[in-house]
């Protein structure tokens, strides 16, 4: 047994526990940072449906002003798919090579 643990046998992760936790805070960040942009997606304001009639100039302006609103949601929530994406990329191949080895 003190023979395995100078060899640095006895790790969990072995001799490369340094570079596991690295990659585990890296993955924390991004996790993280795509909570962040999850919330900020949330807080986009959706717009409001008048009460009163609206002209025919003001119905085309709030649509356009929701279709800008709608498009800008639609690429935020693009990406933060992507980013996600990434990281599910990332956990999945450092997992392999963990288990399998360098």
């Amino acid at each position: 047994m003190d023979k395995m643990f100078a060899n640095e046998d006895t790790r969990a992760f072995g001799r490369n526990s340094d570079s596991v936790f690295k990659e585990l805070d890296q993955i924390r960040k991004k996790q993280i940072s795509l909570a962040v942009e999850h919330i900020s997606l949330e807080n986009l304001p959706d717009e409001e449906m008048p009460f009163a009639k609206e002209t025919d100039e003001d119905s085309e302006e709030n649509f356009k002003k929701n279709s800008e609103q709608f498009a800008k949601k639609e690429h935020d929530l693009n990406n933060l798919m992507t980013n996600l994406n990434n990281l599910i990329g990332k956990v999945s191949y450092n997992f392999i090579i963990l288990i399998c080895g360098n």
